[in-house]
């Protein structure tokens, strides 16, 4: 990421703070999954877009995969 990274807005919370504050985003949540059919490139975006990553062991829960208005393959 060569620092990239340092410029992103990066926050921790836990499924049901995440799931309560999703009510009130204006724009688009997208989540990676393994099982996911859409490939990033393929998806369509809009802004403002959020991106959901679970961890890499486990990845993303089925209920926060639903809350996610699309959700990709990395």
């Amino acid at each position: 990421t060569m620092g990239s990274v340092f410029a992103v807005s990066i926050t921790r919370a836990t499924p049901e703070a995440f799931l309560a504050w999703r009510e009130g985003w204006p724009g688009s949540v997208v989540g990676t999954r393994l099982d996911a059919t859409v490939g990033y490139r393929e998806a369509v975006y809009s802004r403002p877009s959020l991106i959901l990553m679970g961890n890499e062991q486990a990845g993303l829960t089925d209920a926060l995969a639903a809350a996610c208005d699309v959700n990709v393959k990395i």
